[in-house]
């Protein structure tokens, strides 16, 4: 798969439109987490693999991958932050 998602500078303002201010500060932080990065490449070329291999599409595929780990992010912080007993 010739993708490199490392160089990816952010994602559309559609992508972010639902996001708190809290979730974008997250969002920030991911960028600069090396290991969430690696953890969204090895999931783009999943999905690139589950695809079919398809010429083209590493860069939607790459986005697909990063939505669905910041997304997984977000709600893992949520878990935490709720009040014990909830």
């Amino acid at each position: 798969m010739q993708c490199n998602p490392g160089s990816q500078s952010g994602v559309s303002a559609a992508a972010t439109a639902d996001w708190s201010r809290d979730g974008r500060d997250r969002m920030k932080a991911d960028e600069e987490d090396e290991a969430f990065r690696a953890a969204v490449r090895r999931t783009a070329y999943f999905l690139w693999e589950q695809d079919g291999r398809p010429q083209g599409r590493q860069e939607a595929l790459y986005l697909r991958a990063l939505d669905m780990h910041r997304r997984a992010r977000t709600y893992d912080g949520w878990l935490e932050d709720r009040p014990a007993g909830d």
